[in-house]
């Protein structure tokens, strides 16, 4: 959940006060030879103690988490880039998947080329993914260039591109 003892403690409570089933186990005292005395009060071995994933899973939404580790099949994606959302539009999802790409990939930074050149190339590398290879196996290099690549062009006035390291 989180990194670090921040996601142990509620958990460890909410085990303690049984609003999440799994069994808790106590820290034990030990002497100084390392024989094993009885439990300590109050303690929980976090490593030794477990709980059961779908009652953590309902915990865990009730708090307004639905993502992440324990929620393996949920996507951070917003709607629109998720294939399976029945209103999926590749072309958009290609624009705003270029356009991320472009603007954080450092292939794609300061290297000479025109945005638009690097939103084609980038759209070219990836076109099977988002529906851009026509039937007969050629890539729609039309739908690249005069549609998914103007939208996502933030620098369409033209000029030539900056040499790299300027």
């Amino acid at each position: 959940m989180c990194p670090g003892n921040r996601g142990r403690t509620p958990i460890s409570n909410a085990l303690r006060s049984r609003k999440i089933k799994g069994t808790l186990t106590p820290h034990y005292d030990q002497d100084m030879n390392g024989n094993i005395g009885g439990p300590i009060d109050g303690s929980i071995n976090i490593t030794a103690s477990t709980v059961e994933v779908d009652s953590l899973r309902t915990w865990l939404v009730g708090r307004g988490f639905c993502a992440g580790f324990f929620f393996p099949n949920v996507t951070d994606a917003p709607d629109y880039l998720d294939p399976k959302n029945p209103s999926y539009a590749p072309k958009l999802a290609a624009a705003v998947r270029a356009w991320q790409a472009v603007t954080t990939d450092p292939k794609y930074l300061d290297n000479g080329k025109h945005v638009k050149q690097n939103l084609e190339s980038w759209l070219t590398a990836h076109a099977a993914e988002f529906d851009l290879v026509k039937d007969d196996g050629e890539i729609n290099a039309d739908a690249i260039k005069n549609q998914i690549a103007k939208v996502a062009n933030w620098k369409d006035k033209g000029g030539a591109p900056k040499t790299p390291g300027e």
